[in-house]
């Protein structure tokens, strides 16, 4: 979108709310752009060992709130502003574009778990997960534009954030994203004999996502509004192993792995604001050893794996008219199968 864009960056300034700092007069260069992040977590790991076996859980805290504030400088000499209408004539223009981002996260967890004996000849496991994601996210732009007279830089796809003079009204993005994950999960594990051994997990999730673009930067955008996705679905494993000393086995292996769709804030079109699940189902078969008393180890493993609806991330497709916004999102591809040896 321009001959080169300069971003600058220092200390972020202490005592300034973001909004209150992106409002005119634009400040000025020098300590006032940059970056920081500051962080809070904290876990407790209690368990209860009794007579039938032992209780436990693991509880996790985590916040992080990140600030940004960058000046994007482009010179223009002969090259059609990106705010003009198109079709205009080029203008030789210089603008200076601000962005301001002010994100904070908070990330809750709790699994709880049951566990028999395991020096028992069947072995089980119980146990639940809950997982809460929240993010808020305010990004702002504002820009200060040098326009010859008598022209204009307002353009129709961004009415209400550009004046007929140039100058800045600052329109935040403003977005809430949420997850919430509950799972159930248990394992059965036995010694058929003394060196034959299986063992089968199963856990079931459920998944709920939500977006909310209260306003975009750009008001024609079709992520403004609400979504929301809920997934739910079933994940097994089953492996055997037999140990052919005490030091060495064998082993074969099947499981199966999904992972949950989702939505895309920097989506420009409708048809790339969702995407879908993805799913696996993988096959092992190994052999591990241990020599010269643990000193030296040996794995060895074949596997296979069957993968569907691959989510992968491409550039986001652009508005008609408008250039590319360098932003990412998901999307569902074909299937894949991946051979190999390890």
């Amino acid at each position: 979108v321009g001959v080169f864009n300069r971003a600058f960056c220092g200390k972020w300034p202490d005592g300034k709310d973001l909004e209150a700092f992106l409002q005119y007069p634009v400040p000025p260069q020098g300590d006032h752009f940059g970056n920081k992040v500051e962080s809070f977590s904290t876990n407790l790991r209690p368990s209860l060992e009794t007579a039938i076996g032992t209780f436990s859980a693991a509880l996790a805290y985590n916040r992080i709130r990140a600030n940004q504030f960058a000046n994007l400088e482009r010179q223009r000499d002969g090259v059609p502003n990106v705010l003009c209408p198109v079709g205009a004539t080029p203008l030789q223009t210089r603008s200076i574009v601000f962005q301001g981002s002010d994100a904070l996260d908070i990330e809750r967890s709790v699994e709880l778990r049951y566990e028999t004996d395991q020096e028992q000849r069947i072995r089980a496991s119980l146990g639940g997960f809950y997982f809460d994601f929240d993010r808020k996210n305010v990004t702002n732009l504002g820009a200060r534009v040098e326009v010859p007279a008598g022209r204009t830089l307002l353009n129709p796809n961004l009415t209400g954030w550009r004046t007929s003079d140039g100058r800045a009204n600052p329109f935040p993005a403003r977005s809430n994203q949420s997850i919430e994950q509950k799972s159930a999960f248990g394992l059965l594990e036995g010694d058929v004999t003394q060196r034959f051994n299986l063992r089968g997990e199963l856990r079931y999730t459920d998944e709920e996502k939500r977006q909310v673009q209260l306003t975009n930067i750009l008001p024609t955008l079709p992520t403004t509004g609400t979504q929301n996705g809920k997934w739910t679905f079933w994940d097994w494993r089953v492996t055997a192993q037999y140990d052919l000393a005490d030091d060495q086995n064998v082993y074969v292996t099947a499981a199966t792995g999904k992972r949950s769709g989702g939505f895309n804030p920097a989506a420009q079109i409708l048809s790339e604001i969702a995407y879908g699940p993805e799913e696996q189902l993988t096959y092992e078969a190994g052999y591990k050893a241990n020599w010269l008393d643990g000193r030296v180890s040996t794995n060895v493993a074949l596997y296979y794996i069957d993968w569907k609806d691959i989510q992968q991330a491409v550039p986001a497709t652009p508005l008609p008219g408008q250039p590319p916004t360098g932003a990412n999102v998901f999307q569902n591809f074909g299937k894949a199968e991946v051979k190999g040896i390890e």
